[in-house]
């Protein structure tokens, strides 16, 4: 009877073992799915984040000399410098020292300094050909009269809606040297050109918390890829790396030191593929250097007003001048007429 005893309750202690046994695996499956769900959603989150469209301005405005502003209105052309030829040398560069910041800060499973080696790389090539059209906020400002219009200069009221219907209803195009117009459609067929519209970013610690959210993006792709290889979604995962990798471009474009921030910069970025074979792009001089620059055109004019500076508002030949040219103008602007507006700003 004991050695019966002892029989059955072997029996009940291996079923109950083999019982917790495929708990357990099941758990451990239900555990794995679980976290397969977790990295799904925590990197679709930060993907959804790049996709966002921007944040769209009212009014923007443009400072600039005399010469563009007549170049300007009279041909419907706006100029985008080259990249790399903007006033202020170090701005490229100023990205990575965030990016460097971010990479000693934080903890991250896959990714480490020599991340930084990597991007670089990558984004010489991709922005080797950007070129890049800066408006601002700021519709009166004595340091950007000073600073962009040498004091006795004008700025330009662009409408943003404007500018961006011109974009979407197929009217806006790139100049090409022998003045063939290369259009910008909708869907972008081309894929030609790319890029982004949006605020410069100054507060430090936003532009850090940007880097690391795209860190951490590209780190759970990478661990995902790494430990699904087999799933359904890995392509997906794979598309969305892809583009939160991107979104690193934009940053580099759009961040700059907090020293700047009275500039209340807005940027349109356009980034060309192919840019030798298109021969869109030409040079002008400034400042005793040759700048390179492309011509971005609208069928339509997008100009809303045109404002003289502090030091213009009184000259009388400036402002006549101005007046006829304007006047003159707008015979030819059916619906977009062009007004005269003055600084309301002095010079002591």
């Amino acid at each position: 009877m004991q050695a019966l005893y002892l029989i059955i309750r072997r029996e009940k202690e291996n079923y109950r073992y083999i019982l917790w046994g495929k708990v357990g695996r099941v758990m451990s499956i239900i555990n794995k799915i679980k976290s397969k769900e977790s990295l799904i959603n925590d990197i679709f989150a930060i993907y959804a984040e790049c996709t966002d469209p921007p944040k769209r301005p009212v009014e923007l405005y443009h400072y600039t000399g005399v010469e563009a502003v007549y170049n300007i209105i009279k041909n419907k052309c706006f100029w985008l410098t080259k990249s790399d030829f903007l006033n202020d040398e170090k701005e490229l560069f100023y990205f990575y020292d965030i990016l460097k910041e971010v990479l000693e800060e934080n903890e991250f499973s896959n990714l480490n300094l020599e991340f930084i080696d990597w991007l670089k790389i990558e984004s010489d090539e991709k922005l080797e050909n950007t070129f890049i059209l800066s408006f601002t906020r700021e519709s009166d400002s004595l340091p950007l009269w000073e600073m962009y219009a040498n004091g006795r200069g004008y700025n330009l009221e662009v409408e943003y809606n404007k500018f961006f219907e011109e974009f979407w209803s197929g009217d806006m195009y790139i100049s090409t040297c022998d003045s063939k117009k290369i259009y910008l459609t909708r869907k972008n067929d081309t894929k030609e050109f790319c890029g982004v519209s949006d605020f410069v970013v100054y507060d430090r610690q936003l532009q850090k918390d940007k880097v690391n959210e795209l860190l951490r993006g590209v780190d759970l792709s990478i661990e995902f890829m790494d430990n699904y290889p087999e799933e359904i979604q890995f392509n997906m995962i794979r598309e969305m790396k892809y583009r939160i990798l991107s979104e690193f471009i934009n940053c580099i474009m759009l961040f700059k030191d907090e020293s700047f921030s009275y500039e209340k910069e807005f940027r349109v970025v356009y980034n060309i593929i192919n840019c030798d074979q298109l021969d869109i792009v030409r040079h002008r001089i400034s400042n005793g250097r040759i700048i390179p620059y492309i011509q971005l055109g609208t069928e339509n004019n997008i100009i809303d007003s045109v404002r003289l500076s502090p030091r213009l508002k009184d000259d009388i030949l400036s402002v006549k001048g101005l007046v006829s040219f304007v006047n003159t103008t707008n015979k030819f602007n059916e619906f977009n007429k062009i007004s005269i507006d003055y600084s309301k700003s002095s010079i002591r």
